[in-house]
């Protein structure tokens, strides 16, 4: 039997994910894994490629992470995809946010990550796959969502580095790291709106994750303006895009 993970599997990419990895022809059964029970539960009735398996898991409790990361490890060989889809910003001056409120977000964004990928590299063999969802702020400093581009940058240097160890194995990883998508995100770090002229649907950027994932590349980005802004990222001192974003960024942390 062949398993798929999804995390974030209640709304925006995580959804996504699971509709699409349904139809997967090495996938019999998605495991949902969020904080939130009843979307996911509706999701996995929709599913007719494969069987959804519904798994309520707060990824910022440690102790729930290591019952989970217990399962993925017990399923071996038979876990054929992995998708560390969770994560979430705040955006926020980090000065005046509660570090409760910080800690958890590198919790989901950061360590469940980490641990759930370590749980499942022992037992997966070749063919195998590993989706890390970064996102393209991760090349930029990005004062108001300092703690997020960080965490994300984290995940980008962590795939590059990790993917090569990976070849040998024949296990492939991708990191994939959208622009803005249409999805709950910005609702819940407290930006509002994605800007309109860049942004793609999460049908549009999974469909284009999973096509990459099957080939040889590690980094996934959606579409050539995003190619560019990597690009440029590595060319303007961080000093320089630092401040320029400080005070042209929509996003100010102001709500």
């Amino acid at each position: 039997m062949g398993i798929a993970v999804v995390t974030g599997a209640s709304a925006g990419l995580g959804v996504e994910f699971v509709r699409q990895l349904q139809h997967d022809p090495e996938v019999d059964e998605i495991w949902l894994v969020a904080r939130r029970e009843e979307p996911m539960q509706a999701l996995a009735d929709e599913l007719t490629g494969a069987r959804g398996v519904v798994l309520p898991v707060d990824l910022a409790d440690a102790d729930a992470v290591e019952v989970l990361a217990g399962r993925i490890a017990g399923a071996g060989a038979d876990l054929r995809v992995l998708v560390n889809n969770a994560g979430y910003a705040i955006n926020r001056r980090f000065a005046e946010t509660p570090i409760e409120d910080n800690m958890a977000l590198l919790d989901v964004n950061v360590r469940a990550l980490v641990r759930l990928t370590a749980a499942a590299l022992p037992g997966m063999t070749s063919g195998a796959r590993i989706v890390q969802v970064a996102s393209s702020i991760a090349f930029w400093p990005m004062p108001f969502f300092a703690l997020y581009s960080a965490a994300k940058q984290f995940v980008v240097h962590f795939s590059r580095s990790l993917a090569p160890e990976l070849q040998d194995r024949g296990v492939r990883l991708l990191c994939v790291c959208p622009g803005p998508v249409a999805t709950e995100f910005w609702g819940v770090a407290g930006a509002g709106k994605p800007p309109p002229l860049v942004s793609w649907s999460a049908e549009r950027l999974v469909r284009t994750s999973l096509r990459h994932l099957r080939g040889r590349r590690w980094l996934s980005l959606p579409g050539l303006i995003w190619w560019a802004n990597e690009v440029f990222s590595r060319t303007v001192p961080s000093r320089i895009s630092a401040t320029v974003i400080r005070w042209f960024n929509p996003y100010r942390g102001e709500a």
